[in-house]
């Protein structure tokens, strides 16, 4: 079987080796077989940044390559803590306060909801 790309054929035989790298960091890259010519490559980059994945077959980089991977940082909605007078509820024509404090939840943008129950 040929290994072609873009319609042009590359290599009739051989085996794919991959890398994926920051300016601090190498991320090994696991490779297994899943079907004839086909592989399944999974990576778990520890920290977050700008990666370039290279992949070569026989030694020889593919023309596509490398890819470019921006992994962002975790982020942890559930440690977003709330607290207040008014966690139960309010009244209608005085002020609601809560203290919301995103510190521990990590990088990232977060937004406030609310649902209004008449009785």
């Amino acid at each position: 079987m040929a290994i072609c790309f873009d319609n042009v054929i590359l290599f009739n035989t051989g085996e794919p080796t991959t890398q994926l790298v920051s300016t601090n960091h190498e991320v090994p890259v696991d490779i297994k077989p899943i079907g004839p010519k086909q592989y399944h490559c999974t990576y778990v980059p520890a920290h977050p940044g700008a990666y370039l994945l290279n992949i070569k077959w026989n030694d020889r980089p593919l023309k596509c390559c490398p890819f470019k991977i921006n992994v962002n940082p975790p982020y942890y909605p559930e440690k977003v803590d709330v607290s207040g007078p008014n966690m139960k509820g309010g009244v209608v024509g005085r002020d609601f306060q809560l203290q919301i404090d995103p510190r521990l939840a990590g990088q990232g943008k977060y937004s406030i909801g609310y649902v209004l129950h008449l009785i």
